[in-house]
């Protein structure tokens, strides 16, 4: 859907919020106008700010590293990464000019191999990580806040 949807107005789609959920709210809008009931929909006026964040969070996943923002939250990232051992390592940190903000936690799976990371940073300043194996479709998951420095 989203691809039609790209290729029909010729742009790319923001990345920063999930695209099918902008799309399904989108069509359910669209539905309600055409319905006639554009009383509840809130098309006229601003009916929700978007919560952005201004300093990047840089994410360490075992030996990679993701840049996470600047952007509207939630921010997400889906990375593919080859383990020899069955866990995974985050860290993320990020550097404000009067805070910083610092979190870290492991995931453990059944077995090494391929998996398939997805990384959300979430309005509530956590950082939800989940890992899914390839092969057997495992998944885990580890959830942690940015918590500041001292």
């Amino acid at each position: 859907m989203r691809s039609v949807v790209s290729s029909m107005l010729d742009c790319e789609i923001c990345s920063g919020l999930n695209p099918d959920e902008v799309l399904a709210c989108g069509a359910t809008q669209q539905a309600g106008l055409l319905g006639g009931h554009s009383d509840g929909v809130g098309i006229s006026e601003a009916s929700r700010e978007l919560p952005l964040l201004e300093t990047p969070v840089h994410v360490q996943v075992n030996d990679q590293e993701v840049v996470m923002g600047p952007g509207v939250m939630p921010i997400s990232h889906f990375m593919n990464l080859s383990v020899e051992e069955p866990k995974v390592e985050i860290s993320a940190k990020q550097e404000q000019p009067s805070d910083s903000f610092k979190g870290q936690g492991v995931t453990e799976c059944s077995e090494a191999g391929d998996l398939e990371i997805h990384i959300r940073l979430t309005v509530d300043n956590e950082l939800v990580t989940e890992a899914v194996n390839t092969e057997t479709m495992e998944l885990q998951k580890v959830t942690f806040a940015l918590q500041p420095v001292c």
